[in-house]
């Protein structure tokens, strides 16, 4: 054989072994391709369904309702786990889920976001992570993800799969660096295309600019547009059909940047006060994809209209119920989780359905912490301050009370809402505050997470 032509061979070989070998490794046990029945993609920037409209023929047509069921497929396998209930089996969580999924899916819900991370569950600490620390897969976990995915197929539904959460770090199963990182995303992408599905879409990282990503090897790197940008387009090239984004903070802002290299724009709404949704949306509609905000945790009320709200400005809307579907004991009892968010869901996709929820109208008292922002990265040893917002349509409150990790850190009884933390200690703290009006009945403010971390020598 001429020396040229072998020359040729080895180059081609130099290429296409690494990609062969990720889709070897990341198939593993669960290579069996799946049937698919739903397929999910875009098409002028909008959502489509096995080629029609999503929701057709609703207020939210061509859009993506969804809901934020990130810990459905959770385990711990580390210390922490002690915090779960007596017994706790993440097969059987995952069972209890996929039996009311049919109900989620007839109130109109069709996304539903899984984490290969999870979530918060309402404890620190936990080793949850469906990656080792080079970013090869745990197959156990992944047999849960399929059974989500699967199910989801069979009812006309789709997965937003997430890969990277910011509180997977400091354990030895963490990711190991970015290599890991383009590894665990390069072999997920693998994994979903050896599976044959076609109702995923990709989320490289959950609110990528969180400060808890500070505390990952390189997690500097991770929390710049450049490096979600390079994740995203890395995804890509090991599937070239997938859908791929990252989402941001929850202000409802995006990058342009990942505006630009994204095929959909996923961005959270848990700070951004309702009368500020339409402005958000807009911004995020100007690059032309289709925008899909897959995590709010206002309920009830709120929730209603701040659903309302992204729809009439062309977004789809995605909930987070934390209390009851993220944080343990993992409850799915369908629409009754939250009846009146899920009304809005039902009428929202519902053929000639309404946007005029008047039965549901916003909630007489808001509670905000504004100061400081969800997911920043404080120093140690720095006092700060924090801020809360009260709205109020009727009295005032009686009296505002914060709170970090549960722990009071004082109560205000008039403006200004403001607080001193003069030493919090290293880690994470979720501050709340709790507003109870003059009939006791207590209003609390979405969490705001963020990380104290030990200056740098």
């Amino acid at each position: 054989m001429p020396a040229a032509v072998i020359c040729v061979m080895i180059k081609a070989l130099h290429f296409a072994l690494p990609v062969l070998l990720t889709m070897l490794l990341s198939a593993g046990s669960t290579a069996t391709p799946h049937p698919p029945t739903t397929r999910i993609t875009i098409e002028d920037g909008s959502w489509l369904l096995n080629g029609n409209p999503t929701h057709p023929g609703s207020p939210a047509e061509d859009l993506l309702m969804n809901v934020r069921m990130i810990n459905t497929v959770y385990e711990d396998r580390g210390p922490a786990a002690e915090h779960l209930p007596a017994g706790f089996d993440p097969d059987a969580n995952t069972t209890a889920f996929l039996e009311v999924l049919p109900e989620y899916v007839a109130a109109g819900v069709l996304g539903f976001t899984v984490g290969l991370q999870g979530g918060y569950p309402g404890y620190e600490g936990a080793v949850n992570t469906a990656f080792r620390p080079d970013g090869s897969l745990c197959h156990n976990y992944l047999e849960r993800v399929a059974r989500v995915i699967e199910a989801c197929d069979r009812l006309g539904a789709v997965v937003i799969l997430s890969c990277l959460y910011q509180r997977q770090h400091s354990h030895p199963e963490s990711l190991a660096g970015r290599t890991a990182l383009f590894a665990a995303i390069a072999h997920t992408a693998a994994w979903i295309r050896g599976r044959g599905y076609t109702n995923v879409l990709l989320e490289v990282a959950n609110e990528y600019a969180h400060g808890g990503f500070g505390h990952w090897p390189d997690g500097d790197w991770l929390r710049t547009p450049a490096a979600q940008v390079a994740l995203i387009e890395h995804a890509r090239s090991r599937h070239p059909d997938l859908l791929v984004s990252t989402s941001g903070m929850g202000d409802g802002r995006i990058d342009a940047r990942i505006a630009a290299a994204a095929d959909f724009l996923l961005i959270h709404f848990n700070t951004t006060a309702i009368e500020a949704i339409p402005g958000r949306v807009a911004a995020a509609r100007a690059a032309g994809k289709p925008v899909l905000a897959n995590e709010d945790h206002k309920v009830g009320a709120d929730g209603a209209a701040a659903a309302v709200a992204a729809v009439a400005a062309g977004a789809g809307w995605g909930y987070m119920n934390a209390p009851v579907n993220q944080n343990v004991p993992f409850s799915y009892e369908g629409p009754a989780d939250d009846p009146g968010v899920y009304h809005a869901f039902a009428e929202l996709t519902r053929p000639g359905g309404s946007s005029d929820l008047a039965g549901t109208p916003p909630a007489s008292l808001t509670v905000t912490v504004v100061e400081p922002k969800d997911g920043a990265l404080l120093p140690a040893g720095t006092p700060f301050t924090i801020r809360a917002e009260i709205r109020h349509a009727g009295p005032a409150p009686l009296q505002v009370e914060l709170f970090s990790n549960t722990r009071s850190l004082g109560i205000r009884s008039e403006p200004p809402w403001s607080w001193e933390y003069p030493d919090p200690d290293p880690g994470a703290h979720l501050l709340f505050v709790r507003a109870t009006t003059r009939d006791e009945h207590p209003v609390e403010s979405p969490i705001v997470d963020i990380t104290v971390v030990e200056r740098k020598r």
